[in-house]
C-alpha cells in the first residue's frame, strides 16, 4: 500500500517516495485492495475483439470485394519475363486496363459471396460495449433502430450519474491529499479547510429558466449575484 518509485538503480522493487509529495487518485480503493480498481479494465475484450474485427473485415473486403486474377504465360517465357509478368499482374488492382503481350493471358473471376458484411454487426456490438463501459449507456453516442428520445434521455441520466460519481471521487482526492496537506503545512492544524468543487450541473435552458425565476421573484428574494452567475452576466 505504500507508493514506491521505479528508478534506474532500483527498477524492480523501487524506492520509497517522500511523504506529501504525490497525489494518488484511486478508483474504489479499499483496505483489501489499496491500489483500487482499473476504470477501463472492462474495455479489454471489447477493444481486443474490435481491433481483430477490423483486421478480419479488411481482409474479407480485399479477398471478396475484388475479382480474383488468374494469369498464365507460355512455357517459352524466360524467368525474367515471368517475373515481370508477375509484378504486372500484382499492379492490376490499381488499374482498370491492361496491355498483355501475345501468348500471355489474364482472367478475372468474380467472387460469389458477401464482401465481409458479416463482420459489421460484430464490430457494432463491440463498439456498443465500449460505449456502455465508458458512458454507462450507448444511446447518447449511437443512433439505433430501437432507440427513442425518451430512452436517450434516461440513458443521459445514467451518464450524468457516472459523471457525478467520478467528480465526487476526484474532489475527495484533491481535498484530502492536496488542500488538507497544504493547509497543515502553511497554517495551524485547526484552520478551516477550503473545499474544492467541480460544477456538474447540466446546461440550462436559459429562456425557460428566466421565466421560472420571474415567477419565483414575486414570492421570494433571489440574490442578484446568483442570477449573474447562472446567466453568466458580466458586471
Amino acid at each position: 500500500g505504500n507508493l514506491r518509485l521505479l528508478t534506474r538503480n532500483n527498477p524492480i522493487e523501487g524506492q520509497p517516495v517522500p511523504p506529501m509529495k504525490f497525489i494518488i487518485h484511486r478508483h474504489r480503493g479499499s483496505a483489501a485492495n489499496p491500489y483500487g480498481v482499473s476504470v477501463l479494465r472492462s474495455l479489454y475484450w471489447p477493444v481486443t475483439f474490435s481491433r481483430a474485427g477490423w483486421k478480419w473485415w479488411a481482409t474479407a473486403i480485399e479477398k471478396y470485394g475484388m475479382p480474383i486474377i488468374t494469369a498464365t504465360f507460355p512455357e517459352s517465357a524466360s524467368s525474367e519475363d515471368q517475373s515481370k509478368f508477375e509484378q504486372f499482374v500484382k499492379s492490376l488492382q490499381a488499374y482498370s486496363w491492361s496491355v498483355v503481350p501475345e501468348g500471355f493471358l489474364i482472367d478475372l473471376h468474380e467472387t460469389k459471396r458477401a464482401s465481409g458484411d458479416d463482420y459489421l454487426p460484430f464490430l457494432e456490438y463491440a463498439d456498443t460495449k465500449k460505449f456502455q463501459v465508458i458512458l454507462g449507456q450507448n444511446l447518447t453516442s449511437e443512433v439505433t433502430s430501437r432507440g427513442s428520445r425518451a430512452q436517450a434521455q434516461v440513458h443521459n441520466y445514467v451518464r450524468h450519474d457516472i459523471v457525478l460519481a467520478d467528480v465526487a471521487n476526484l474532489e475527495n482526492t484533491i481535498n484530502n491529499q492536496l488542500i488538507a496537506t497544504a493547509v497543515k503545512l502553511n497554517f495551524d492544524i485547526d484552520s478551516p479547510l477550503p473545499k474544492f468543487k467541480i460544477t456538474t450541473a447540466p446546461a440550462y435552458d436559459l429562456e425557460k429558466l428566466a421565466r421560472t425565476y420571474d415567477i419565483l421573484a414575486k414570492h421570494i428574494n433571489i440574490s442578484e449575484r446568483y442570477l449573474q452567475q447562472v446567466f453568466q452576466i458580466e458586471q
